[in-house]
C-alpha cells in the first residue's frame, strides 16, 4: 500500500515494519490499515515533503507507529484534532486510534515537518 500511494509523488519513502501478523484482531489491523494509509496520503497530499519515513515496531506490551516526514509541516494547534478547523483526516486518525485503545501524539510546526506517534497497549497472555 505504502508503494502505491507514494508512487503517486516524488516522495522518497522508507517503511520498517516488524512482523505484526496476528498481534491484532482482524478488525484492528483494518483500523491500523486505515491509520497508515491516512497518514501517507496526507504526507502525499499535504507535506511537500522530499522524504517519508513509517515505522511499525512491535514490543513486549505495544505496537508503535511513527510516521514522519520533512515536508512543510502545520500549526498542530490551530489545525489539529482539538481545533474547530479540523481537517476530516486526522480527526478519523484520532478516532480509529481511540477504538484500538492506543495514544495519539501529532508533532508538527511549519517547516518542521509532521511525526505521527500511536502506541497501542497489547494483551499479554
Amino acid at each position: 500500500m505504502l508503494g502505491k500511494v507514494f508512487s503517486a509523488s516524488e516522495i522518497e519513502y522508507e517503511a520498517f515494519v516488524d512482523n505484526i501478523d496476528g498481534v491484532l484482531e482482524k478488525d484492528s489491523e483494518i483500523l491500523l490499515y486505515r491509520i497508515v494509509q491516512e497518514c501517507a496520503s496526507n504526507i502525499v497530499k499535504h507535506s511537500h515533503a522530499g522524504k517519508a519515513v513509517v515505522r511499525i515496531e512491535r514490543g513486549h506490551h505495544s505496537l508503535s507507529v511513527t510516521i514522519s516526514d520533512n515536508g512543510r509541516g502545520f500549526d498542530a494547534a490551530s489545525n489539529g484534532i482539538d481545533s474547530t478547523k479540523r481537517s476530516f483526516g486526522l480527526v478519523g486518525i484520532a478516532e480509529r486510534t481511540r477504538l484500538l485503545g492506543g495514544k495519539l501524539n501529532i508533532e508538527s510546526s511549519s517547516s518542521e515537518g509532521t511525526t505521527v506517534t500511536i502506541v497501542i497497549s497489547l494483551q499479554t497472555q
